[in-house]
């Protein structure tokens, strides 16, 4: 990729500053940091419309970074490492130039994404948000954004911002309500904690190098399918993790099956205009036995219920949880499974048949897209926001889970739905 035609300083003076503690949701994703070693940049493209300047993509950018006081943060550390946000009242941020020429903007868009988020990120130093533009022909036709994680999830993006600014937030977590939540969560964690196997299931006796394997498996039987197990259900994550639980039980043995589940906690009320990343874990345990799967669904539902309601916590309180009850048991827990649903909801149309759903296993595929012996989570499965099919990114850690275990997992997932929605 060539370099760019120019960078144009854009300079900001804010009325809001400070210093103070992560919120809760910040410090779930600096936690996921230090132990991937990664700074977890997210990136976005968005189209401008025809006639935009220059002038006014500044503008843009400026009118953000002064409305969210998360596009001004940057860490400050102290003697024992713990990270606090500092908002900058004040600054200049540099946003890049380049020229598509006769190219095609949407590829030098993507070029650009990786570039950013390959480029290590100073925490203390750097600005929290990489923009540059793209220019087809001298008009600007693309802006693309690599966040640092610490700013927002995947919905930040879509809110007004009129919540909480993230140090208003994090110091109303430290008051007797949020203290309220969190305790309620970790009564709930502690009662799974101390009720489910150490270990999920046997490691691979083959360890592969690289260490950590990502796969993608995009499915329109599957989503044909879920629709047939659970009519109107859309998008809900319940049957798909009830899928996930029946295929990892066939492959692995695992039951009951444990895992993470990344909750969108923006159905709290003073979180869902909060700019800023709100995402936690919470605790997802399902016993397999030999239920049906219409069982596994309505046990998934119930399951998934009770996570929602307890994943709101203060992730310091869950560490020293897990480390008590590790220390009463005299054994580590295994907690490396994570699943994280980042469909839209979306209506459906009329119930698919049976010959819908079986004609359409033929356009299913299965690709490994990457390895690496940059550390991940052992085991984390994705579903994307894909249209009109189940499309699942998974990485392995392959000293945890084999990879043909995973894709035997993913594969398992399909056929389990197909045979469900068909037997209808």
């Amino acid at each position: 990729m060539e370099s760019a035609l120019r960078r144009i300083v854009v300079p900001f003076h804010a009325s809001t500053s400070g210093a103070g503690e992560l919120t809760w949701g910040q410090r779930e994703i600096w936690n996921a940091m230090v132990s991937q070693r990664s700074w977890l940049p997210i990136f976005f493209t968005e189209p401008l419309e025809s006639f935009t300047t220059l002038d006014d993509v500044v503008e843009m950018l400026r009118s953000r970074i002064l409305r969210f006081d998360a596009m001004r943060t940057r860490l400050e550390f102290g003697p024992d490492g713990e990270p606090r946000q500092v908002v900058a009242a004040a600054g200049a941020i540099g946003l890049e130039v380049f020229e598509a020429g006769d190219g095609d903007p949407a590829a030098l868009a993507a070029e650009i994404s990786r570039r950013y988020s390959a480029t290590p990120h100073d925490h203390a130093e750097d600005w929290p948000v990489r923009p540059a533009v793209v220019l087809r022909h001298s008009t600007p036709v693309l802006l693309v954004s690599v966040y640092c994680h610490l700013v927002l999830d995947a919905l930040a993006r879509q809110v007004r911002g009129e919540g909480p600014q993230p140090l208003r937030l994090a110091e109303w977590e430290r008051g007797a309500e949020a203290r309220r939540l969190s305790a309620a969560s970790m009564a709930y964690w502690e009662k799974q904690l101390r009720a489910i196997p150490a270990r999920r299931f046997a490691p691979p006796t083959d360890p592969r190098t690289p260490r950590w394997w990502q796969a993608e498996f995009r499915s329109r039987a599957l989503y044909l399918a879920l629709q047939a197990i659970a009519p109107g259900a859309g998008a809900a994550t319940a049957p798909l993790l009830a899928v996930f639980a029946l295929a990892l039980n066939r492959v692995t043995g695992a039951d009951p099956v444990v895992l993470q589940l990344v909750v969108g906690n923006r159905f709290h009320s003073h979180l869902a205009d909060v700019f800023a990343p709100v995402n936690q874990a919470g605790l997802w345990v399902l016993d397999v036995n030999t239920a049906s799967i219409d069982d596994l669904v309505k046990g998934s539902r119930r399951r998934s219920m009770s996570v929602y309601k307890h994943a709101y916590y203060d992730p310091r309180a869950r560490a020293g949880l897990i480390a008590r009850i590790e220390a009463e048991r005299g054994e580590a827990l295994d907690l490396g499974c994570l699943f994280n649903d980042r469909r839209i909801d979306r209506t459906t149309g009329a119930t698919p048949g049976a010959a819908d759903v079986k004609a359409a296993l033929g356009t299913s595929t299965f690709t490994w897209q990457s390895r690496t012996d940059h550390p991940r989570e052992p085991l984390f499965v994705n579903a994307e926001d894909a249209a009109d099919v189940v499309e699942l990114t998974a990485w392995t850690d392959t000293h945890y889970l084999a990879p043909d275990d995973l894709e035997a997992v993913l594969r398992e997932m399909e056929a389990i739905a197909v045979e469900a929605a068909v037997r209808r």
